[in-house]
């Protein structure tokens, strides 16, 4: 027994090292396939938001140093008046940093950026994240005293972005106050298209919001003024108090798409951006009449909303459901959508086509026409086919006289007989006028086979024979005279044959039939 288990242990110490090699090979493969899904999950967030790469000319994180990430080299240095830059924690995690600057005269320098900005009539567009509260000059190619050397600068004092376009005067744009938060700005300079007098456009975005559009002048000058950041260069005083990080640059306008996209991916750690799952419907409708246009927003996430017709934005229009009432036809093609954001980005809604009908009164597309039935025709038709705005009334005549319930674009007549004969017509009338159908004529034909008095039609709803002559007829039976008793024995049923009775049968309904049209005469 002592031998076995100390041979057991022997192959056991053997196997050892082969199985530690197995761990060790187990645990590799599964380190690299977690590697391996966490760079696919990466890809994949990639692709969803994307900075724009066209025009992408630099690009500072600032995590811990001035180094340009964008892969142009385009590398920052340190005022030597400033000393070392700070870095502090970021917006997203202890891994990132931001910059950090103490409100000095001193500013961040990239020489090889010497006159970046929209002088000349270039696009140019500016990204970054700011800590409130902040104040001083952000940053810009200009000279404190010198104005001609200036391209653009933007400031804050913390209430109000201010943006220069190096010659005229500053245009401000107000922002709501956020202690202790991170700030998206995006300052879009673009190409006036609406001004010819005026050179350029300048649209500043916060948090994926524009805040305002104003034109502006800019310095026509190609400049070699360096891009500072943090101040501007020679200042006196207005260097930057506060934190930015995620410095974009751009050597154009973006769209607004592009801006709304930058947006999405610089907070994609944030939340999630909004998504419209409802989309606003095209709606055709007449003058006068009140139109909405809804939208959903998935989850029901606490989202702002903005509507717009045609790229402009609606004043008051900030819920998800857009009224519009009494629409003119002014608003004849327009084209409305909706701006959705929250504080991870933003989303516009496809456009919807608005077209607006003016009021018109009736017309008639298709007349009735006349019709000539035999008597009992089981169906008889007058139609009318009309256009006009609104609802449309109608009140169909005989022989000029209104026709109690004849109300609709169709006129029935069923098992007509003669007193039918005659001119019909229809009224068609809505809040804006009225108009009157052709007036058309409708012809019964009696038939008497046997000339018997009555008519074909007659027999056939008695159950006799058309072709046979009966024995009275339409002919009334002779009325007794008084001292006879003949209505009496009638009535008894006494003294009388049954051809008798079945004749006189037959008269006392066909009285019946023939004053069944008193109504038409009372009309």
């Amino acid at each position: 027994m002592i031998c076995f288990q100390s041979k057991w242990r022997q192959e056991l110490g053997c196997m050892r090292p082969r199985l530690l090699v197995f761990a060790d090979l187990a645990q590799t493969v599964w380190v690299f396939t977690l590697l391996f899904l966490w760079l696919v999950g990466v890809g994949a967030s990639a692709q969803t938001t994307t900075v724009p790469n066209l025009g992408l000319v630099a690009h500072f994180p600032f995590d811990g140093d001035l180094q340009d990430d964008s892969g142009f080299k385009r590398h920052a240095i340190s005022d030597a008046l400033g000393g070392i830059p700070r870095f502090t924690t970021s917006r997203t995690t202890s891994l990132n940093q931001a910059l950090s600057l103490s409100g000095s005269n001193a500013c961040i320098t990239i020489p090889s950026l010497a006159g970046f900005g929209p002088n000349g009539g270039r696009g140019t567009t500016i990204s970054f994240w700011m800590r409130c509260p902040i104040q001083g000059f952000l940053l810009g190619c200009a000279r404190e005293s010198t104005p001609e050397q200036s391209s653009f600068h933007v400031r804050t004092d913390g209430k109000q972005l201010m943006v220069s376009g190096g010659v005229g005067d500053e245009v401000s744009f107000g922002f709501s106050e956020s202690p202790s938060a991170w700030r998206h700005v995006v300052v879009v300079f673009s190409r006036s298209i609406q001004d010819k007098n005026t050179s350029m456009v300048v649209q500043v975005w916060v948090d994926g919001r524009s805040i305002g559009l104003r034109p502006m002048d800019v310095n026509p000058r190609h400049l070699r003024t360096p891009l500072t950041v943090g101040g501007i260069s020679g200042m006196t005083n207005g260097g930057l108090l506060g934190e930015i990080d995620e410095l974009y640059l751009f050597g154009k306008a973006l769209s607004l798409e592009e801006v709304l996209n930058l947006y999405a991916h610089d907070s994609a750690d944030l939340a999630e951006a909004p998504v419209v799952v409802r989309q606003p419907q095209a709606q055709s409708v007449e003058k006068g009449t009140d139109v909405t246009f809804r939208v959903a927003v998935r989850n029901d996430a606490p989202s702002e909303f903005q509507w717009q017709l045609n790229q402009t934005n609606l004043p008051g229009a900030t819920r998800s459901e857009l009224t519009l009432s009494n629409v003119t036809p002014a608003l004849d093609g327009g084209r409305y959508r909706v701006l959705v954001q929250n504080g991870s980005g933003a989303a516009f809604s496809e456009s919807a086509l608005l077209t607006v009908f003016p009021l018109s009164p009736p017309g008639i597309l298709s007349q009735p026409t006349s019709v000539e039935v035999a008597e009992g025709e089981p169906e008889v038709v007058f139609q009318v086919a009309c256009t006009g705005s609104g609802v449309l009334l109608y009140q169909w005549q005989f022989n000029g006289k209104n026709l109690p319930r004849e109300t609709g674009e169709r006129l029935i007549l069923r098992h007509v007989r003669p007193f039918a004969y005659g001119r019909y017509r229809v009224r068609v009338s809505n809040l804006y006028g009225f108009v009157w159908s052709d007036e058309v004529s409708l012809a019964v034909n009696t038939y008497d086979t046997d000339e018997d008095g009555l008519t074909d039609y007659e027999e056939l709803l008695f159950k006799t024979d058309p072709e046979k002559p009966d024995y009275y007829g339409d002919r009334m039976p002779p009325i007794p005279a008084p001292e006879t008793s003949t209505w009496q024995e009638f009535l008894a049923g006494s003294n009388s044959s049954s051809q008798g009775r079945r004749s006189m049968a037959l008269a006392v309904l066909q009285i019946l039939l023939r004053m069944s049209h008193i109504w038409w005469i009372d009309l």
